[in-house]
């Protein structure tokens, strides 16, 4: 880990949390669930891969790599898994399947959601 990636474990993220952070609730495959708060990019509609025409909504959440405060990246069930997070701001959450994991080689992981 650079020592960049260090110092924005220790510090940045959770800065980034104080200042955008919002709860989302995680739930895992096996029926168990918990808040975490996460940084959550609300994308504009997108074309759906490999469909022609077809549009859908995708949002990304941002957590800690970490089991006790955030999601831990080696937890995280692809296509079982869900999270629980308004489409838009202020909104009734929607229960949004884990379609992707992106590691950023330091103390976070962002998930899309769809």
């Amino acid at each position: 880990m650079t020592v960049f990636n260090n110092l924005f474990k220790q510090q940045g993220f959770g800065l980034m949390l104080n200042q955008f952070g919002e709860d989302v609730v995680y739930c895992k495959y096996d029926g168990s669930e918990r808040k975490v708060c996460a940084v959550v990019d609300r994308n504009p509609v997108a074309s759906l891969e490999g469909v022609e025409y077809a549009l859908t909504e995708e949002v990304t959440v941002t957590v800690a790599n970490c089991k006790t405060n955030g999601i831990a990246a080696n937890e995280i069930d692809v296509g079982g898994d869900f999270i629980l997070v308004g489409k838009r701001t202020g909104r009734t959450p929607s229960r949004l399947a884990v379609v992707a994991v992106d590691l950023d080689g330091g103390g976070t992981v962002t998930i899309r959601l769809r």
